[in-house]
């Protein structure tokens, strides 16, 4: 079944079901959006590294941009927001280049680095210090800062291109139920 079939089937269902669309009072937001970021983090998470078939599916990368740009948007004061906005653009910028032509994944610094996406490094900059001048202490903001990438493409290690084990400790399990639960960085983590 396509998405689209699956869109269209939960509209039918909505509509038939008379469903009510509610909007959440204020004091519901903080439990709803710890569950929204697991959600927009899961589909970053299965293009980043895929349970099945290829490695990677920028599609999905690059889909899961769209919901982070858009919460950035409307939660202007929410440092994990932006600490998991900071986490995808971050990674992404650079996904074209984790694999060879194999689909074999490439260690950082293997990866030919003129071919990073510098707007998207510089987006993902900028969110991650929108999360640190909010304060933010969450799951997502340790884990963006440790996919932090230098703009200029050059140096490993003290600009946070390699993983910190001391962080990833604390990185957010966006399925609890899942066996082992699904964390930043996944399979593939150096890469």
């Amino acid at each position: 079944m396509t998405d689209k079939t699956k869109a269209t089937r939960a509209k039918k269902t909505i509509e038939e079901e008379r469903l009510p669309y509610e909007v959440p009072e204020r004091s519901e937001l903080p439990e709803r959006l710890a569950s929204v970021l697991a959600v927009v983090y899961l589909l970053f998470n299965e293009g980043h590294t895929t349970r099945e078939g290829p490695l990677m599916r920028l599609d999905l990368q690059a889909e899961s941009l769209r919901p982070g740009r858009l919460l950035c948007d409307l939660l202007p004061n929410e440092p994990e927001v932006f600490g998991l906005f900071a986490l995808i653009a971050l990674s992404f910028a650079r996904a074209a280049t984790r694999t060879d032509e194999r689909g074999e994944l490439l260690l950082l610094s293997e990866q030919d680095r003129s071919r990073w996406d510098r707007p998207t490094i510089k987006e993902g900059l900028m969110a991650l210090e929108r999360a640190r001048r909010l304060g933010g202490r969450g799951s997502y903001v340790p884990a963006g800062r440790d996919r932090r990438v230098p703009h200029d493409g050059a140096g490993l290690g003290r600009h946070g291109l390699e993983p910190n084990p001391r962080l990833l400790r604390r990185a957010p399990r966006a399925d609890p139920f899942a066996r082992g639960g699904a964390q930043p960085g996944g399979r593939g983590l150096h890469a």
